[in-house]
């Protein structure tokens, strides 16, 4: 740590957490008696936490944790008595001083991850404000204190991965608050206490990997929140309660390794939350008929791993029903609502709408057949004739006009001797009769 901190007297924040910081902590840190918060965790400090730390009464906030301090709390750090939140997690602490319990302020205590050895003292069950202890990864033994009943306001127990034996015990369904507890990875016996069930705000109970026996207690189904449930690795006989099917908010249920018997409850098709469950190295066996089962593709997917049976029964949700708008290319009524079919008297008339029976194989070309623009060759040809005929008669009648004029106009000028249409002779030449073609005409 930096020389001459400990000299600022009147610093009240101080956060060194994340850094490289190398050495010990040195003892003259308590003279920064006005500091309410200190965080060096996450660095690499050594030695032991010093004595001195006593004198920092202000302090609400401590984290040395993360670091490799060695050696025991000191008793002293009981005179801290406004601490709030004292976390020494992740580093070689082999002892837990009897004076701990004078930390009648204490929310938050973490001593996870180090060396501590014994019994869990009973001067913790005395922090009556706690309300996460975590003593996971030491070396505990001996049994789990029966005055641990008397933290009413804890919501969390880490006490996994220790040497703790002796039964669970019944007290701890006073903790009524308990939202998580972790007991897996010891040594524990007996028999899951059907008080349980009193640990209403329960999320998560893992109790795998102890000598636990006897059955689950159906009492367990008054756990509603519960969303992690692990008994896996004990001695647990007996079926699966079938109260267990109340327990929908579920996400993980590992039961495997155990001396269990009997079907998986039916209703478990209804868990639309499931992701794992595991049954394995069990006697238990999978539902025959749930025709009823209707679950997403996740909790599918979890049980057809390990209850094949479960995929010929449970089907997934029916996909959305269809737009009850026709796609612009299919001329059809719209479909009725899926949920809501229509009465006989509600149904509408039916309508038959005439379609062409498909052309035999040797007309299907375009060539033979009618081209892409819809239009038959045979169409086009017919329009182009009557238009040829059409032309022709128009012709036809203009010249039987002009024959008329001419006789009528020759016959005047034989009277006269004058020419009724002028003395333009040029015009004369230009109105002679047009000779026709011998061959009759033909549209090409």
């Amino acid at each position: 740590m930096p020389s001459g901190i400990d000299n600022l007297r009147n610093l009240c924040y101080l956060d060194l957490g994340y850094n490289a910081l190398t050495g010990s902590v040195p003892s003259t840190i308590g003279n920064m008696s006005s500091l309410t918060y200190l965080n060096l965790g996450y660095n690499n400090l050594t030695g032991s936490v010093p004595s001195t730390i006593g004198n920092m009464r202000s302090l609400s906030y401590l984290n040395l944790g993360w670091n490799t301090l060695t050696g025991s709390i000191p008793s002293t750090i009981g005179d801290m008595s406004s601490l709030t939140t004292l976390d020494l997690g992740s580093n070689f602490i082999s002892a837990i001083p009897e004076t701990l319990g004078g930390l009648l302020n204490l929310r938050n205590l973490y001593l996870n991850n180090n060396s501590l050895s014994g019994s869990i003292p009973d001067s913790i069950t005395t922090l009556v404000n706690l309300q996460a202890l975590d003593l996971n990864s030491n070396l505990l033994s001996h049994t789990i204190p029966g005055s641990i009943g008397s933290l009413t306001n804890l919501q969390s127990l880490s006490l996994h991965n220790n040497n703790l034996s002796g039964s669970i015990p019944d007290s701890i369904s006073e903790l009524v608050p308990l939202i998580s507890l972790w007991l897996y990875n010891n040594s524990l016996s007996g028999s899951i206490p059907d008080s349980i069930s009193k640990l209403v705000n329960l999320g998560w109970l893992l109790v795998g990997h102890n000598r636990l026996t006897g059955r689950i207690p159906p009492t367990i189904s008054s756990l509603t929140r519960l969303f992690f449930l692990n008994v896996s690795g004990n001695n647990l006989s007996g079926q699966l309660p079938t109260a267990m099917g109340s327990l929908t908010g579920l996400y993980l249920l590992d039961v495997s390794g155990n001396n269990l018997t009997g079907q998986l409850p039916p209703a478990m098709g209804s868990f639309f939350g499931l992701i794992l469950l595991n049954i394995s190295d069990t006697a238990i066996t999978c539902p025959r008929n749930n025709s009823s089962c209707v679950v997403p593709q996740t909790t599918l997917s979890a049980l057809c791993k390990n209850c094949p049976s479960f995929c010929s029964t449970c089907r997934k949700p029916p996909p959305a029903p269809p737009s009850p708008y026709p796609p612009p290319s299919s001329p059809s009524l719209p479909s009725p609502s899926i949920s809501t079919p229509l009465s006989p008297s509600q149904q509408p008339p039916s309508t038959t709408i005439s379609t062409p029976s498909p052309p035999p194989p040797s007309q299907t070309t375009m060539s033979s057949s009618q081209s892409e623009g819809g239009l038959s060759v045979g169409a086009i040809a017919g329009i182009a004739a009557a238009g040829g005929v059409a032309i022709l008669g128009l012709l036809l009648l203009g010249l039987m006009v002009f024959k008329r004029r001419r006789t009528k106009g020759a016959a005047t000028k034989r009277r006269t001797g004058v020419d009724v249409r002028g003395k333009d002779l040029a015009m004369e030449n230009a109105l002679q009769e047009p000779v026709l073609p011998e061959e009759p005409y033909t549209s090409e």
